[in-house]
């Protein structure tokens, strides 16, 4: 875990990320990706929805 809550999901190699992987934020939300020799190379992050936003569905009759 880092300092600002961040967690690694995924794979080790050397005592670095390898492999598939996901980081987690609190805050940013999450990206899914793969690393190589700890940097993540290919990557596809989500964004977090913001608590204040509502999402509105249609009312089903």
């Amino acid at each position: 875990m880092f300092p600002d809550g961040t967690k690694y999901i995924g794979s080790f190699r050397k005592n670095k990320f390898h492999g598939w992987g996901a980081l987690v934020s609190p805050r940013r939300g999450t990206c899914f990706g793969f690393f190589k020799k700890g940097k993540m190379v290919e990557k596809k992050c989500l964004e977090k929805t913001p608590k204040h936003r509502k999402v509105s569905l249609p009312l089903l009759r």
